[in-house]
């Protein structure tokens, strides 16, 4: 591949990097050691390199499925991916290291880079096993440390004109999808027949990969279960609920949608147009600058829970997985993943979800299609 055809210029990866290495000029270090692992958590080495590993995590005691990338204060890095990785896609990467060992690979890695003052930081700790970080600690010598995980995920919360662009050609892929998903549920139907053509479309419509088809029905709907959709036949009055997660150019799509199979009744279009309402009441809260607090509220008969996160690179980043009790301060450029939830004893709990630029107007949906279908 040709970088200049990428959906993202490399000029904006070297500005990325860039930023970084200021950072650790800043704070006396001398390199960083970013952390990553399969698909919705290497979120950061992605930004930083374009670097997207082809396997999922494997344990074992030598840390295949984890990598990372190792950079200086100053040029290009080194990406240490045990399972390999594709030349001709990365960019800020001067060398790759395919040790399976990840701790040897790392520890390779700093040496040629000449990191031997012990000054390094560290990025990605919640991802990297503690056996792993500390076998690679101790023998890195290296005893108090500055952490940039925070710094990372700041930067990648605010998105470039770029990525608005990539994440609002992902909700038209998510719309596709959803809208082929509620075409497909019909009395006689599946729960497996609607997840299927959900992927279907998907796939021809760009996106790189499905990762979660979360399909619902019935006329109690379980958000959360095992397994994600069954061969449970759909019936007249059954709600039908589609959760629907996956990438496109490389950026997470997350949205939610809900059909009633034939006519609702009145308990149920009332149920549906609360949840409607919780959304869009949410979704006008989320002005840039402005700090909100979400509470859980009941009311009517229902059960009211907040729910947003971030979405990019990672299908859940910063701000990350913002629930009841816990406040968030929208800036502009973010893209968000707004869920609320309603419950009630008698139709189970449901969510819609659509992803949100905020600008400095206020937010934008990006997702156009309906999100209740009678």
């Amino acid at each position: 591949m040709n970088v200049n055809s990428l959906p993202v210029p490399e000029s904006e990866f070297r500005e990325r990097l860039k930023k970084l290495q200021s950072k650790l000029i800043e704070n006396g270090d001398q390199g960083v050691i970013v952390f990553y692992e399969y698909l919705e958590r290497e979120g950061n080495v992605s930004y930083l390199t374009n670097h997207r590993s082809s396997f999922p995590n494997v344990m074992s005691h030598r840390g295949i499925g984890y990598g990372a990338f190792v950079v200086k204060t100053e040029g290009e890095g080194i990406l240490v991916a045990p399972f390999g990785y594709e030349e001709d896609k990365v960019i800020n990467v001067f060398d790759g290291i395919t040790e399976p060992d990840l701790v040897k690979g790392l520890v390779k890695a700093v040496n040629e880079l000449k990191l031997y003052s012990k000054k390094i930081g560290f990025a990605g700790l919640d991802i990297i096993p503690y056996e792993y970080f500390e076998n690679l600690r101790k023998k890195l010598g290296v005893e108090k440390f500055n952490v940039y995980d925070r710094f990372l995920e700041k930067m990648r919360s605010i998105k470039s004109e770029n990525e608005i662009k990539i994440l609002t050609e992902a909700a038209e892929v998510a719309d596709f999808a959803l809208k082929a998903a509620m075409e497909e549920a019909e009395e006689g139907k599946s729960e497996k027949d609607v997840e299927i053509a959900a992927r279907r479309a998907a796939y021809e419509k760009g996106a790189d990969f499905v990762s979660r088809v979360r399909v619902s029905s019935g006329r109690k709907i379980v958000g959360l279960r095992w397994p994600m959709a069954t061969q449970r036949k759909l019936s007249k009055g059954d709600i039908v609920y589609v959760d629907f997660i996956g990438f496109y150019k490389g950026y997470g799509f997350d949205v939610q949608r809900v059909k009633v199979i034939g006519e609702p009744d009145q308990e149920q279009k009332e149920f549906l147009n609360t949840a409607l309402e919780l959304q869009s009441w949410l979704i006008s809260r989320l002005s840039p600058g402005k700090e909100i607090k979400l509470v859980r509220m009941s009311g009517r008969g229902f059960r009211y829970s907040p729910f947003l996160h971030g979405i990019g690179l990672e299908i859940c980043e910063e701000p990350s997985c913002v629930i009841e009790g816990m406040t968030v301060k929208p800036e502009k450029g973010m893209v968000l993943c707004v869920e609320p939830t309603v419950a009630s004893e008698k139709f189970g709990e449901i969510g819609l979800e659509d992803m949100i630029l905020i600008t400095e107007k206020g937010p934008i949906k990006l997702n156009k299609l309906n999100s209740v279908f009678w």
